[in-house]
């Protein structure tokens, strides 16, 4: 295998600096990240080698320290997390195809990943011809409104085995041949960045269960976390409350599990991925969220508000939070995704957590009252849907048991509120326990 280039976090180096050296360069590394910045780490023609040598010895120390010091804390855990996979994302892209494919199958596995050249001579098929592939050729567009071309390296056709790109697989977005999934690397960019997540994430909960018994580092650690806590969980500036009226999005004890799932997540580690901001967002919106509600929303539980005011926010974070309300890129008011959207592209609990998870959850959230002689066989019939994979089935079962209800399906999680909302309230009689109704 290629040699890992030297930025890449996972890379086995020596640290040699003591903790206490290593303090500015994680002060360095927090400014840069606060400013926005994003820096790569190649060898100036102007450096000798120790020097060199030096620079990436500060670069990990700056690194590691800051990887030691948030482990334990949620909040701060999910800020290095979101800093250090948007660095990883920013230095794979401009590094060279072999080092990408280095950094693959050190994410994927050895025997996961290769140039699709390499995997022709091993299926013994030019799967190019076969399939009539062409490298795609086009620019996009940076908010200088500079026009780029895609790098060459990007354009490539690699293939990963499907079972670590599942979500590619599933969106059809690269041919499924022997096993692969073969495309041009791009199309995998964002399988890449998730994956040197999810590695990073298991490093920070390897670092939660070892004691530190060096008081130095102990020492430096608090103060690095002290420091971190300042910015992040500071008092928000120039924001109100969200206001409690008659919309429904406050009513989160109405929402399908999948949404509250993710605004707990929100507002414990103050971090949700693309897909599920948008599915959260877009859902509030729908409630009667306005737009100016949901920017400070935002701002006041996210750790992309680190180090900005709220007009700063607004400006280089709000773009996500204006397109989904129609006033930027297509202009589009988009509606919140149905469920079999959300089962298919986004977040949906009864897809994503486990039956002992779940089971958990069932017997907390089921009132006493309505806990009846069927319970059981409706509880192994939530549990039967998950096995089978049968998510909606298993929401709509839920919501029986929670409601005391016997509904026909579950479509939409505005549907779900709305219908929960109506029998908390003991609506009229028709739709009350014992009649078939769609939500």
């Amino acid at each position: 295998m290629t040699e890992l280039p030297l930025w890449y976090t996972f890379s086995k180096k020596e640290l040699e600096l003591k903790p206490g050296e290593a303090v500015f360069f994680v002060k360095e590394r927090i400014k840069k990240f606060l400013k926005g910045e994003k820096w790569l780490l190649t060898k100036p023609h102007y450096l000798g080698e120790d020097e060199w040598q030096k620079k990436i010895i500060e670069e990990i120390a700056g690194h590691i320290l800051l990887r030691i010091s948030v482990s334990d804390d949620p909040r701060l855990l999910s800020w290095f997390l979101e800093m250090e996979g948007d660095l990883f994302d920013y230095r794979f892209e401009r590094g060279s195809l072999l080092e990408k494919i280095s950094i693959m199958k050190s994410l994927f596995g050895e025997k996961n990943v290769d140039l699709l050249s390499s995997l022709e001579v091993k299926f013994r098929q030019n799967v190019s011809e076969k399939f009539s592939l062409v490298r795609p050729k086009f620019t996009y567009r940076w908010k200088t409104q500079k026009k780029e071309e895609l790098p060459r390296s990007l354009s490539e056709f690699v293939g990963i085995h499907f079972t670590e790109v599942s979500e590619v697989v599933g969106k059809k977005r690269a041919l499924l041949y022997n096993g692969f999934a073969i495309g041009p690397l791009f199309v995998f960019r964002i399988s890449v960045k998730r994956a040197f997540e999810k590695k990073l994430l298991s490093k920070l909960e390897e670092l939660k269960q070892k004691e530190i018994d060096d008081f130095h580092l102990l020492k430096v650690i608090k103060t690095i976390k002290t420091d971190l806590k300042k910015i992040i969980h500071k008092p928000t500036e120039g924001t109100e409350k969200v206001p409690v009226g008659h919309e429904l999005y406050h009513r989160t004890d109405l929402f399908p599990l999948c949404m509250r799932d993710l605004y707990g997540i929100l507002l414990n580690k103050g971090h949700l991925s693309h897909e599920e901001r948008l599915q959260l967002g877009l859902f509030l919106k729908k409630l009667g969220m306005s737009l100016e509600q949901q920017t400070k929303f935002w701002y006041e539980n996210s750790v992309d508000n680190i180090g900005l005011n709220f007009e700063e926010f607004k400006n280089r974070v709000g773009y996500l939070i204006r397109h989904m309300y129609g006033l930027e890129g297509s202009k589009t008011d988009y509606n919140c995704p149905k469920c079999s959207t959300i089962i298919r592209s986004y977040y949906c609990s009864f897809a994503k957590k486990s039956v002992a998870e779940l089971e958990k959850i069932v017997k907390k959230e089921i009132p006493q009252e309505n806990v009846e002689k069927d319970f059981d066989v409706q509880f192994n019939a939530l549990k039967e849907s998950i096995v089978w994979k049968k998510p909606r089935q298993a929401c709509k079962t839920f919501f029986n048991l929670k409601y005391d209800v016997q509904i026909k399906a579950i479509h939409h999680p505005i549907a779900y509120v709305r219908k929960a909302l109506k029998i908390t309230k003991k609506k009229p009689s028709h739709e009350k326990k014992g009649n078939l109704v769609n939500a």
